[in-house]
């Protein structure tokens, strides 16, 4: 019985990997269908994630006499405010410590310095006389930033449409929260009767699922968060709040987040000194490993049950299907296809003991 569970578990990864590689083969193809998709999926995700982050609150007030209705549009009205006092303080900090940031990369590295002094190591017969490594590296240096600067300019330029997405949120959001059993019950009526024991438990662990998933990692990324920005501050790492809330996000992605998270704050460690990149490298490490070993068992457990491999497997090819978006989305994805499988299997079961029977 185990060694079949673990047959099936591979079988169903296996099956999952091989659709993402179809998907990556024959992506030219759906592109046109895959950009008209992103102006209507990007909004429902958004809106799929914050209603997981809103609904126990709508039903720990559901326990009063409040009209749900009312409820909901002033539970929303409520973080509207709390983003907008954020973007209002919050994001002019963070704005001029990115600034700052930026300022001391370009300015406190000195690149030509640092390549020389790492090509002294080399050995005079590994690079050939005629050839100027030093030069060599640094165009590398300049096509590389030129490349970050189109790929930054071509973000700017979706910008617009990502803003008509987000304003679409609340709106979806708001019938998401009011609705969501509704749709339940209508999503199981269209359904054939005699699959809906097997669907009915596939949408609550579904439903689980997502919910463990989302509110667990908003969790432990905002914990991870604090945490950044108060080491940042005891080892005197500039610009810490714009370096915590860059690591705060990027710990979202699991397991490869913490180490972009800790990316820049390397970069601006470089312009210091080595003793600070290694106070950063030693936080990082300590983060890392208290995430690891203790914040997230405590908080998600083994209810997920998903290799770490797997895990790094679906970021990688979610990334390379969906942008950087897909690197959010991609576990989910996963999560729920797995659980659809899932049901199929004990769907085709049942068949099967029906022609016996």
């Amino acid at each position: 019985m185990v060694k079949d569970k673990h047959l099936r578990n591979l079988i169903m990864i296996s099956l999952v990997l091989l659709i993402l590689l179809l998907m990556t083969k024959l992506k030219d193809l759906f592109s046109p269908i895959i950009e008209i998709l992103n102006i209507i999926i990007v909004p429902i995700i958004i809106s799929i994630f914050l209603y997981y982050m809103i609904r126990p609150i709508i039903r720990r007030l559901e326990r009063g006499k409040i009209h749900r209705g009312l409820m909901i549009v002033s539970v929303l009205l409520g973080l509207i405010l709390l983003i907008g006092i954020f973007l209002a303080y919050g994001g002019t900090v963070l704005k001029s410590q990115f600034e700052s940031a930026f300022v001391s990369l370009s300015k406190d590295i000195d690149i030509k310095g640092f390549v020389d002094g790492v090509l002294d190591f080399i050995p005079d017969g590994l690079i050939p006389k005629n050839v100027n490594m030093t030069n060599v590296v640094l165009n590398r240096l300049r096509q590389f930033m030129l490349d970050i600067s189109q790929n930054l300019l071509g973000l700017i330029s979706k910008v617009g449409n990502f803003g008509t997405q987000v304003a679409l949120v609340p709106f979806i959001l708001f019938y998401f929260l009011k609705d969501d059993r509704r749709f339940y019950q209508t999503f199981l009526s269209l359904m054939p009767k005699r699959y809906n024991k097997n669907i009915d438990k596939a949408m609550r662990e579904i439903d689980e699922v997502l919910s463990t998933y989302i509110s667990s990692q908003l969790l432990v990324s905002f914990i991870l968060g604090v945490i950044m920005y108060i080491g940042y501050l005891i080892i005197g790492l500039p610009n810490a709040l714009i370096m915590a809330f860059f690591a705060m996000i990027t710990n979202i992605i699991p397991f490869i987040g913490p180490f972009l998270g800790a990316l820049p704050a390397v970069l601006i460690a470089l312009t210091i000194d080595w003793k600070m990149i290694l106070k950063v490298a030693v936080l990082a490490v300590i983060v890392q490993q208290a995430e690891g070993d203790l914040i997230t068992p405590r908080i998600v457990g083994n209810k997920l049950k998903i290799h770490p491999l797997a895990v790094i497997f679906i970021v990688l090819i979610s990334v390379h299907l969906f942008g950087i978006f897909g690197a959010f989305i991609g576990v989910p994805l996963y999560l729920i296809l797995n659980i659809i499988l899932k049901a199929l299997t004990h769907i085709r079961d049942d068949k099967k003991k029906e022609k016996f029977e």
